[in-house]
């Protein structure tokens, strides 16, 4: 799963300006903003969108974990899912590491 810095769809989510068309699309990230906002409540848009980009990646990694054919193949060792959020500004690209609960820099 790859997200993105700026993204649009997490920013309108954020601020609650998301349309027709974007709300179907970010309301599976709503999770993702309930997070944020308990975690940071005090931060600024800016970094609360930026966590609200990772967040997202985590719960569509949670919501594949649904499909009961890729749960299976995960438990089998047969798929791994990766989390990636990717910086437009600096071209970082960042994993999710599971075991330390946060995304790291690619090696």
């Amino acid at each position: 799963m790859l997200g993105h810095s700026q993204c649009g769809g997490v920013r309108a989510l954020m601020e609650g300006t998301q349309g027709d068309f974007m709300g179907n699309w970010v309301n599976i990230a709503a999770r993702a903003k309930r997070r944020v906002l308990a975690e940071l409540p005090s931060a600024s848009s800016q970094e609360q969108c930026h966590a609200c980009e990772e967040a997202s990646i985590l719960v569509s990694l949670e919501n594949l974990l649904t499909f009961p054919w890729i749960l299976d193949r995960v438990e089998r060792g047969q798929l791994v899912l990766h989390g990636w959020h990717f910086n437009i500004d600096s071209g970082e690209l960042v994993a999710y590491d599971a075991a330390q609960g946060c995304f790291r820099p690619l090696s």
